[in-house]
């Protein structure tokens, strides 16, 4: 990539105009923690995997292809000023950045499916009513995942994606409002679930802890 103010030919820059590197910079950031957390998971747990330590490796999957889309996209100028590009590119770019937005949802879905597996193998296979509790916070991880999905997708074109000309998708802010909200309730679901299936256990609550 060559740097927009003439200063030479760089891999990518922070200028006025062009945020690339921080895009860049904060990406790579991110895969590498997301590779490293796995892969430690995955080494302490090699000899006990389970459902939960698949959907967890197929979560960092997810987000390693996210971040692909995100890198291609910024390689076609996501991050610069749009003064500085042309609508094709940014309908390119705005391909890259909708895939990374679909891909982040999958993952996220993803995580919380490993971690309420995590939970359920917590308990006895004889325990039917917290598996059935588990199996239903599932369901729920899938349908948020869908409606996420095509809350972020529905009616909105790739240059209203990436607000081109100041022209966003109608109720952009509040379609991720919405995301956001229904992603705390489930984390909260999740703790909340964890504190009622422990609750029933015959036990001390310091064993509980």
């Amino acid at each position: 990539m060559t740097s927009i103010s003439g200063d030479g030919p760089r891999f990518t820059t922070v200028t006025d105009d062009d945020y690339g590197g921080v895009v860049w910079t904060v990406s790579i950031l991110c895969g590498i923690y997301s590779v490293l957390t796995k892969a430690l998971r995955g080494y302490i747990k090699r000899r006990t995997w389970g459902l939960d330590d698949w959907l967890a490796a197929a979560a960092t999957v997810t987000s390693l292809a996210q971040y692909i889309a995100i890198w291609a996209s910024a390689s076609n100028g996501l991050g610069r000023s749009y003064k500085h590009l042309i609508e094709s590119q940014v309908s390119t770019i705005g391909r890259g950045v909708l895939a990374g937005e679909i891909l982040f949802i999958i993952s996220l879905a993803l995580a919380k499916a490993s971690v309420t597996c995590l939970i359920r193998r917590l308990f006895s296979i004889h325990m039917r009513k917290r598996s059935l509790i588990c199996d239903s916070f599932l369901a729920i991880c899938i349908i948020w995942g869908l409606a996420s999905i095509l809350i972020i997708a529905a009616n909105c074109p790739l240059l209203s994606l990436m607000g081109y000309h100041g022209e966003f998708c109608a109720c952009f802010v509040p379609r991720w409002e919405a995301i956001g909200i229904l992603d705390a309730a489930t984390e909260a679901a999740i703790v909340g679930m964890v504190f009622a299936l422990l609750w029933g256990l015959k036990m001390k609550p310091g064993r509980q802890a």
